[in-house]
């Protein structure tokens, strides 16, 4: 027999105040579900999805007889208990016999009203009507841990469910000794995104000692294990000048606009706190529910976001490997957009496999994070990043070319563009002339640009109109930096160029125009300065040891298996659980989804079947990790 034990804590079956029961009905079996079908003509529908309603549990709750101001006092208390404004989510409890199997299923009180005993003259009873929240499987109301010692790859573990249906654990995974395999060091880099605009694809340059790091044996001489992570996930760099001083490693990342943050509480250099409160609730808005604000040299990891106050909740302080120290009122707070690190020391690895065409446009040696140097300026059908863009078509015959030669109409599909040109001739049949262009955006604001190795020829030298013009940030209509001259002779080709000058108000896009009348114009090189205060800034954090969890854990009593790929620390916790399908890194409270792939498209991540469940950890190199699993047994 079923026995209702407690709600919310409160034991509302004590048979001294109050005796509860349910309809059977209610709590066994399972739901139904409604079927989606989609039709079809000429055949039967078929099977589309099915969508889940809610599930209600009616109680009946009795108060037991007793003098009429006892009544009233109990009365009130079940009340408060059973109040459907309240919106809180609360446990109810049931055993067998009051005394086999406690379990439980989250419920909110939708209602409570009194009803009729039979044989009574007043109402001393309650029908409360509770919709089950979450899961509507019986869980037991105690977890059982299943702690696994791991010394090697391919070592298994028997796992139970002592439950009537699929069990979902949470499994935490500690490594805690070095392994053979894998990156070994890794360095965090933090980056300021500063500019008040978006930015896609957009190229960021670090500088390291790559020659330090070789010479000490922490690095392949070539770099071929000198790799990018951001939010978990390896990206594509680049590099210019491995083994030396100043190597310089590109890679592009996705940023959204950047908040203005100030402080307006000051932060001790010593002890935890719980929130980090700011000037300004609109900015705070444009921050995630969860993330990294970097203050300082201190970066702080947050997992709750309040805009009442204007503050972010749940902090982590020193994280990611820095110091804590103090902070003042109005000092800066920024957005670590990304969770970058450098990693290294895998003496396997070889060359990684990096897709060239959304490699930075310019020269990689020759610029910086506030300079871009161009030699060439795009290619057919790639997407690099800080490429320039012409205007109109791409037709041989008129409009913009990809580029122009000395002979005018030469071009060659799916070569860099060693000059950016455009050529146009007179439309005989309508006697209309033409603008075209090449531009390029930038998000952080470009303050200026010199002009080299250009070219330009007419054929009515009366009628050549060219430029160089820029749009500063927040006005309408251009600048002009630079008309070119007209050529001197027709039908010859001479030289042009424009050297930098003074720095102009930040523009978000520079642009080379020709207004064409059977005329020509061309540029070899062009260098352009960007703003150094919008332009991201990025730092380096100190070198830290690097745990490379490279797993596959596998239930082989199901067939199912988890791949898990996550660089992280030793004695540190990577949380997977598999019902709620949220994986933490539990040393910062960070969600690490990316950690996680799965052996199936089924929805579920490695349940468990009733029973005995054999688990096994392959990961080559492993020298010691601990596994717990949690298990909630589950009841129809």
């Amino acid at each position: 027999m079923l026995v209702v034990e407690t709600y919310g804590g409160h034991d509302i079956n004590d048979a001294t105040n109050y005796k509860a029961g349910f309809t059977p009905g209610d709590v066994w079996g399972l739901p139904d579900v409604s079927v989606n079908s989609i039709p079809r003509t000429g055949a039967w529908p078929i099977l589309g999805n099915i969508s889940r309603g809610p599930v209600t549990i009616t109680l009946f709750v009795k108060i037991v007889p007793s003098a009429p101001a006892t009544i009233r006092t109990l009365r009130a208390q079940l009340l408060r208990w059973f109040d459907p404004e309240d919106n809180a989510v609360n446990k109810l409890v049931i055993t067998d016999d009051g005394t086999e199997r406690p379990r439980y299923v989250d419920v909110i009180c939708k209602s409570c009203s009194p009803y009729q005993i039979k044989g009574t003259a007043s109402s001393v009873g309650f029908k409360v009507s509770l919709v089950v929240s979450g899961d509507v499987r019986w869980r037991l109301t105690s977890d059982v841990t299943t702690t696994w010692l791991i010394t090697a790859t391919g070592q298994t573990k028997v796992v139970p469910n002592a439950g009537e249906d699929d069990a979902y654990p949470v499994y935490n995974i500690m490594p805690t000794a070095a392994k053979a395999t894998g990156y070994t060091y890794r360095q965090w880099f933090p980056i300021k995104w500063r500019s008040t605009n978006s930015g896609y694809k957009y190229p960021i340059k670090a500088i390291r000692d790559t020659d330090a790091l070789i010479a000490a044996g922490k690095m392949q001489a070539d770099g071929d294990d000198l790799r990018i992570f951001s939010d978990g996930v390896e990206i594509d760099r680049w590099l210019a000048d491995i083994n030396t001083a100043t190597t310089d490693i590109w890679f592009n990342l996705d940023f959204a606009r950047a908040p203005t943050l100030a402080l307006k509480t000051a932060i001790a250099g010593a002890g935890s706190i719980d929130s980090i409160e700011f000037t300004d609730e609109i900015e705070v808005s444009l921050l995630p529910d969860r993330g990294i604000i970097m203050i300082g040299t201190e970066a702080f990891v947050y997992t709750g976001r309040s805009l009442i106050d204007a503050s972010v909740t749940g902090v982590t302080r020193e994280a990611k490997g820095t110091t804590i120290a103090a902070h003042n009122i109005a000092d800066s707070c920024y957005w670590i957009q990304h969770d970058v690190y450098m990693v290294y020391g895998n003496p396997a690895l070889v060359n990684p496999i990096v897709t060239d065409a959304n490699k930075p446009c310019f020269e990689l040696d020759l610029s910086t994070n506030t300079s871009w140097v161009y030699e060439t300026f795009g290619r057919t059908g790639s997407v690099y990043s800080g490429r320039w863009i012409g205007t109109g078509n791409l037709l041989l015959t008129g409009g913009i070319g990809r580029y122009v030669t000395t002979e005018r109409a030469e071009e060659i599909i799916g070569a860099p563009y060693p000059v950016m040109g455009i050529w146009k001739d007179y439309d005989s049949s309508s006697g209309e002339y033409f603008k075209k262009s090449w531009y390029l955006t930038n998000p952080c604001g470009i303050i200026n640009a010199a002009w080299t190795n250009g070219k330009k020829r007419a054929e009515d030298i009366a009628e050549f109109i060219c430029y160089c013009r820029y749009a500063v940030r927040g006005e309408s209509g251009w600048r002009i930096q630079y008309t070119i001259p007209a050529p001197t002779v027709p039908n010859v080709w001479e030289a042009w160029t424009k050297a930098a000058a003074a720095a102009w108000s930040e523009a978000d896009t520079i642009e080379l125009g020709l207004v064409i009348y059977d005329s020509d114009v061309e540029i070899g090189d062009v260098t352009v300065t960007l703003s150094a205060t919008d332009t991201p800034e990025i730092t380096y954090g100190a070198e830290q040891g690097n745990y490379e969890l490279d797993c596959t854990l596998t239930n082989n009593t199901t067939g199912e298996a988890l791949y898990i790929n996550f660089v992280m620390d030793e004695d540190t916790v990577l949380e997977i659980d598999t019902y709620n399908q949220v994986i933490t890194w539990l040393k910062d409270d960070s969600r690490q989804y990316q950690a996680i792939s799965k052996s199936s498209n089924r929805k579920q991540m490695l349940k468990l079947l009733p029973g005995n469940n054999t688990l096994q950890f392959d990961d080559v190199g492993t020298d010691t990790v601990t596994i717990t699993a949690v298990v909630t047994s589950r009841y129809y």
